[in-house]
């Protein structure tokens, strides 16, 4: 994983909470996003097998994302 793919994981939430037009379509999205499935959370468990430094740097973008979204 790389800064492309979390901004593009990034852009596609940010446009589907946007998309959300009551609060079931958003929890929906809540899901489908920040759920265990969602490909974030397959992204975080991938960092257990990256480097120390590599880690680092995408850890904080994950986060970033998380928080953003």
């Amino acid at each position: 994983m790389d800064a492309s793919e979390v901004e593009a994981l990034r852009a596609a939430g940010l446009a589907a909470f946007a998309a959300a037009t009551d609060a079931a379509a958003l929890e929906l999205v809540r899901v489908e996003h920040l759920g265990r499935r969602s490909p974030l959370a397959e992204a975080q468990k991938q960092l257990g097998r990256m480097s120390d430094d590599e880690r680092r740097s995408v850890g904080a973008l994950l986060n970033g994302l998380k928080g953003d979204l």
